[in-house]
């Protein structure tokens, strides 16, 4: 026991035990840091792969040249545009379009518009099928 007090209350021992937690704790520090620094470089990395893995589709295949159609109201929404994709899950989230928004005097011609993609009722050769809005109102066709 005495053995014991005399080793612990050795100044030289007190130094050292001292220097080496400080430095342990430095260690730990550190390296919490650098894996913080890697997991936002890999996750960034991750984007920027899945953004040009979209892109060489959207570009490659033609299929993504479908027109959107309501059918709610059957009106012709226009084409995508954009896709929207979560990548922590790896689902596309939604997509964007772009359409037609009327010929006004002062409008741009074209509008984007986001749509879910849980409003997709069917994907066809040519069409998308969506479920968006209120039923059609016969007010518009002024009948």
């Amino acid at each position: 026991m005495e053995v014991k007090i005399m080793f612990l209350s050795n100044v030289e021992v007190k130094g050292f035990i001292r220097n080496y937690l400080i430095l342990f704790t430095i260690t730990i520090v550190f390296s919490i840091g650098i894996s913080f620094v890697s997991i936002n470089i890999i996750k960034n990395k991750v984007v920027e792969n899945n953004q040009a893995i979209i892109g060489s589709i959207v570009a490659v295949n033609p299929s993504f040249e479908k027109e959107i159609i309501n059918v709610k109201n059957g009106k012709r929404m226009g084409f995508i545009t954009d896709i929207d994709m979560d990548v922590n899950e790896g689902k596309v989230i939604s997509f964007s379009i772009s359409g037609d928004s009327g010929r006004g005097f002062f409008s741009r011609g074209y509008e984007e518009e986001a749509i879910s993609w849980n409003d997709i009722l069917k994907i066809g050769c040519d069409t998308i099928i969506v479920n968006i809005g209120s039923e059609f109102n016969l007010d518009e066709f002024n009948i």
